[in-house]
């Protein structure tokens, strides 16, 4: 089966030269603890890799969405942010983040310059008027709690249990005052945490809100507005920059019908066997129920299209105009599928055109993306509003 990202705006249209990424599978270090390898490279799925970080396998608790980098913020590498975009009913695009570090983990030695508080908001509206609001912040100006997800950076906030999400915050005339309820369960690929060869390197990611229904006002120009969207949240955290170990990486999100997905992946340079570390995750929102997810390498590939000019000429040339993640069933696996509880389980598709018909389920799931991540490590212009990446 095929879930095919393709960015609003930026689709594509008789280009050719497709490539696939081969999947070279995490490995597991030759570091013993409680009888099993650790896994380095890759997201840890072993008994060894949950008894590391100190989480359950079978859910995911309040405390992981909380202030995971406390114990060493003040290392300079370390970073941590919490992220959450919003596509309106009207389109308009909100992407709200808070962040421990000005450029969030991408700079290859921010030193203590960089080791600052920040705030980001842009509100899109239908038309692409833009209105953006980045700001950092005196340490003073910062609080997280790290039994939940609970951050403050200047005035915006953000506060959750997983299940249900407060964004509040205004300066210079743009702010939130949002509600966002999840529909589905957290997705946590594996223990969400990868480590660095045989170090003690790392970066984690925990998707808290594959998929949630938001409401609320949001102020433009000082004027405030009634605003209800589809919402997502998610949370990254680490010790090591992305450019020190990551070639690039790929995260869209999107959904058909009732059906919501989230792909993801990421390109570990040659320092670290370029290894290639996908996950995606597809859930039904009507019912909750997850319809099937995978961060294992030899079930999920991801293809990316040859480049097209970006619409801002001052962005660099290698954005692709869509990421397809290919999953494949029945393909000998040692690890990374998971249930809706998290555990390793069986896995079943469905098609949003034949809900309750599983028996006639397509090969394919064409899915609208209207944003993106991506990163490349070279000098970059500031984000465009519906692509994160600087």
């Amino acid at each position: 089966m095929s879930v095919l990202a393709t960015v609003s705006g930026l689709g594509l249209a008789g280009c050719s030269g497709d490539r696939t990424t081969e999947a070279a599978p995490a490995t597991p270090s030759p570091v013993k603890s409680s009888g099993s390898a650790l896994t380095s490279n890759g997201y840890g799925h072993t008994p060894a890799d949950y008894e590391r970080v100190g989480i359950k396998p079978n859910q995911v608790q309040v405390w992981e969405d909380g202030f995971r980098s406390a114990d060493i913020n003040d290392n300079p590498d370390a970073y941590e942010w919490w992220y959450a975009d919003f596509i309106g009913d009207d389109g308009t695009v909100v992407v709200f983040l808070l962040e421990t570090r000005v450029n969030d983990g991408f700079l290859p030695e921010p030193g203590e310059a960089g080791r600052k508080p920040t705030a980001s908001l842009i509100v899109t509206e239908p038309d692409g008027t833009s209105h953006a609001v980045q700001q950092s912040y005196a340490w003073d100006q910062f609080s997280a709690s790290t039994k939940s997800c609970d951050v403050k950076v200047g005035p915006f906030t953000l506060s959750g249990d997983l299940k249900t999400y407060q964004l509040q915050g205004e300066a210079n005339g743009t702010g939130l005052d949002l509600t966002l309820t999840s529909l589905v369960q957290p997705f946590r690929p594996g223990t969400g945490v990868m480590f660095l060869n045989d170090t003690d390197q790392f970066q984690g990611w925990l998707c808290a809100v594959p998929s949630g229904k938001a409401t609320g006002t949001i102020t433009v120009n000082g004027k405030q507005s009634s605003f209800t969207a589809a919402g997502y949240h998610d949370h990254n955290w680490g010790n090591r920059p992305y450019p020190f170990f990551a070639e690039h990486w790929r995260w869209g999100r999107g959904s058909a019908g009732k059906y919501a997905t989230v792909g993801y992946a990421t390109y570990l340079r040659s320092d670290y066997g370029s290894a290639f570390i996908p996950a995606v995750v597809v859930d039904d929102t009507e019912t909750g129920e997850r319809v099937f997810s995978s961060f294992s390498p030899k079930n999920v590939t991801v293809k990316e299209s040859a480049p097209k000019p970006p619409p801002n000429p001052a962005y660099s040339k290698d954005y692709y105009s869509s990421v397809r993640w290919d999953y494949s069933e029945g393909v000998g696996h040692p690890h990374g599928h998971q249930s809706a509880a998290g555990k390793p389980g069986p896995l079943r598709q469905r098609h949003p055109d034949t809900a309750g018909h599983p028996e006639e389920a397509r090969d394919r799931r064409r899915l609208v993306h209207p944003l993106r991540r991506q990163r490349r490590y070279r000098p970059q212009p500031p984000r465009h509003p519906l692509l994160r990446h600087r």
